[in-house]
């Protein structure tokens, strides 16, 4: 009788392809290529492999099902980190330079998921509502290979029509996501 598996959530199936970078891990094909990918174990759990984020990866149809129950070596995955990331990110004049620049004074730790991020940020009393907006959606747009969420992204636009019209007007106050900040 074989091991009974759990499904893996939407969420980790997401997370598993998005830390691959949408590519195939074996063979680097995707969705560009007309390749659907899926979520692999890269240690079959036929031989022990367990559903822990670390053990998921994407992977195309001809590779998951030509590997089959087989152990392969992985090519080595990017090797950024989030805190890396996050200390490139310090020029920014939005809630992830904030973070960024409380980053450096608080010095984290290498936050493993977004709850361990938030548990320390905790720690140092920086759990207001705002940091942790900050840091959620920092965590994501590391992840998503520093590609902004819409909200960040619509935040940076409105700032920029904001400082615009202030040009205009004659204003030197300084506008931070909508708001008269000086």
């Amino acid at each position: 009788m074989g091991t009974t598996r759990r499904p893996i959530s939407r969420r980790r199936r997401f997370e598993a392809l998005e830390k691959c970078g949408y590519r195939c891990i074996y063979c680097g094909r995707g969705p560009r290529d007309g390749e659907t990918l899926y979520v692999d174990h890269a240690v079959p759990v036929a031989r022990g492999g367990g559903s822990e984020d670390e053990n998921l990866v994407a992977s195309c149809f001809d590779c998951n099902h030509g590997k089959r129950d087989r152990i392969v070596v992985l090519p080595v995955l990017p090797t950024h980190t989030f805190l890396g990331w996050l200390r490139v990110q310090k020029t920014r004049d939005d809630p992830i330079g904030d973070l960024a620049r409380d980053e450096e004074r608080d010095r984290l730790i290498e936050p493993a998921s977004f709850k361990h991020l938030a548990a320390q940020l905790r720690r140092f009393g920086g759990a207001d509502k705002d940091v942790m907006w900050a840091a959620w959606h920092a965590w994501r747009e590391c992840r998503r290979g520093g590609k902004p969420t819409i909200s960040v992204e619509r935040d940076r636009v409105i700032n920029e029509k904001s400082e615009r019209e202030a040009r205009v007007r004659g204003d030197t106050s300084i506008w931070k996501l909508g708001m008269l900040v000086s």
